[in-house]
């Protein structure tokens, strides 16, 4: 199986990325809905307060996300070519900013153990956006869980997967990815070339020599 996880904050175009992997290059998306989100429980009071409910949002959003990924996988064959808009480190990253060091260390272990239950990702893509284009994108596209996000959350939030990236990748190709310089939307120059810039990072995998370090 080929895995590609992209990662990055809210509004960053990861779905729209996905997309790309999807129709032209015949990747398998998993993805959720808007309305999935909106039932999740506790996703606008930890967006509204997440150091009141940093935690709460933590362990659901690692359960539903890693539920969500498997019961896709288990329906697909084991040569099939998958790419998911989202990773489980993301919830170690966003708890960083929020909770306190015995609540992180929980959720660390448990981004941990959910993230051995998945495939090891052939490559991870960082998707990053300008502070002011990313705001800007928050508020076209209305959504009203978003609609409290600050910019200095954004901010720290953006720079809490960087470290978390940095400090637990554990040999998975990375690639950043500036969004405001590619147009994977519509121009279809531009996701060929993000296309070729993610297969060539994944032909350069570092071989997986060491054990998972302690979060």
């Amino acid at each position: 199986m080929t895995y590609v996880e992209i990662i990055g904050v809210m509004g960053t175009g990861k779905t729209s990325l996905l997309k790309v992997f999807n129709e032209c290059a015949k990747y398998t998306p998993i993805t959720e809905t808007e309305d999935q989100l909106k039932n999740l429980f506790f996703v606008e009071p930890y967006l509204e307060d997440p150091k009141k409910y940093g935690f709460e949002g933590g362990v659901n959003f690692t359960a539903f996300h890693l539920n969500r990924i498997q019961e896709a996988l288990h329906k697909l064959p084991p040569d099939a070519k998958v790419v998911v808009d989202t990773s489980l480190l993301t919830q170690y990253a966003y708890g960083k900013g929020c909770l306190s060091p015995q609540d992180l260390k929980l959720i660390g272990a448990l981004v941990k153990r959910s993230t051995e239950k998945l495939p090891t990702p052939d490559l991870r893509i960082v998707v990053h956006l300008p502070i002011d284009i990313h705001m800007q994108r928050l508020k076209e596209r209305g959504r009203e869980s978003e609609k409290n996000v600050s910019r200095e959350w954004l901010i720290a939030t953006q720079k809490a997967i960087d470290e978390t990236i940095e400090k637990f990748g554990d040999g998975v190709p990375t690639l950043y990815l500036d969004a405001s310089k590619y147009n994977w939307v519509s121009n279809d120059n531009d996701k060929q070339e993000v296309l070729r810039l993610a297969e060539e990072k994944m032909k350069k995998k570092a071989p997986r020599n060491k054990p998972a370090p302690k979060i």
